[in-house]
């Protein structure tokens, strides 16, 4: 039944169409009745509609489980020129840029980096602008293909510009000819994570140690060096703690408007502080940092939660914010055993 007719039935019922019905009545019913004839044809359009949308079955969209052949289809129309000018190069890396699953993270095993190993060595001039601009991690796992003997002068030359060639460097064995090269792109460096494997495991001659120190104590994004220098048996901790505490005190205001003190190297830098220099100040403000982020950041090199890092350090447990209760309502009357790096309340006499 349409719903107009129940509709209908309803308006007669509220007004009997009696002799004696007055001319509004008529007037207001006949009104009534060409809008249900209109509406009427409206709903017939909308349920001729309905009834080719259920009987037509829509296309998967395109990233879709339901389409688990799009990517590789997608893929396969795109060509590398067999000698490609670096344009067309740029053109290739794009178009399977632009070719992405949706549904899970890249993989080294996914067809878009045997693709990009196709572009062959000799091409880095074009590839790194590239990389810098935008995230291509397929690309970067291929990167180590793309890198041969006969790149080695231009790779060595552009570490400071583009550091994560260090990785490729150390796995062709250039890591000895290109430490002073290193060394002198982290001084100015703002991200660490290429630096790495060059800092693991690695036995540094005196010279490369003291510039390591100069970085830590210069640079605001190296806290990642904390663990590497504390194995330097030459180094004053406490001074280079207290030169980085001075330069963090100093510049704070300044450098956290430009967001260059990154969490992770100032958790970093103020750990190392507090641990070589009982600074107080250091402590309340790694409790601070705790209190207001939660209980799950790291403290990047030592592979240490702040909230472990804390209770060693005051013995106060584990919750974050009755440790910075514990430090604020105590701080002056704290004092430090640098033997055991940990504080204690002074003793009232």
């Amino acid at each position: 039944m349409k719903i107009h007719y129940l509709i209908v039935a309803a308006l007669f019922t509220a007004f009997p169409l009696f002799a004696d019905s007055s001319d509004e009545e008529l007037k207001l019913l006949r009104d009534i009745s060409v809008r249900l004839k209109q509406l009427n044809g409206r709903l017939a359009e909308l349920e001729k509609r309905l009834d080719q949308l259920e009987k037509k079955q829509a296309p998967p969209p395109p990233f879709s489980r339901a389409a688990p052949g799009y990517v590789q289809g997608k893929l396969e129309e795109i060509r590398l020129p067999e000698k490609p000018s670096e344009e067309q190069i740029v053109e290739y890396i794009e178009a399977i840029r632009q070719v992405r699953n949706l549904n899970r993270a890249p993989s080294p095993e996914d067809i878009q980096v045997s693709m990009y190993r196709k572009i062959g060595p000799g091409h880095l001039k074009t590839i790194l602008p590239l990389m810098e601009k935008r995230l291509i991690p397929h690309l970067e796992y291929a990167l180590p293909s793309l890198v041969e003997e006969s790149d080695k002068e231009f790779v060595l030359n552009s570490i400071s510009q583009y550091p994560r060639l260090v990785p490729i460097i150390l796995a062709r064995g250039w890591g000895e000819e290109a430490a002073p090269k290193i060394l002198e792109a982290m001084k100015t460096a703002s991200k660490f994570q290429y630096f790495k494997p060059f800092l693991s495991g690695r036995t540094f001659p005196p010279e490369q140690r003291k510039v390591l120190v100069e970085i830590f104590c210069s640079n605001p994004e190296a806290g990642v060096l904390a663990p590497v220098i504390e194995q330097f048996p030459d180094v004053d901790f406490a001074a280079a703690g207290e030169k980085v505490w001075n330069r963090y005190r100093q510049s704070s205001d300044e450098l956290k408007r430009k967001n260059i003190w990154t969490m992770g190297s100032l958790l970093a830098y103020t750990y190392f502080v507090v641990k070589h220099t009982g600074n107080t100040d250091a402590l309340l403000e790694l409790a601070d940092i705790a209190s207001v982020q939660g209980s799950k950041l790291k403290i990047p090199g030592y592979d240490l939660s702040l909230p472990l890092a804390l209770h060693q350090l005051t013995g106060q447990g584990m919750n974050p914010k009755n440790v910075f209760d514990w430090v604020l309502a105590n701080k002056d009357r704290l004092v430090f055993d640098k033997n055991k790096q940990s504080f204690a309340i002074r003793s009232r006499r």
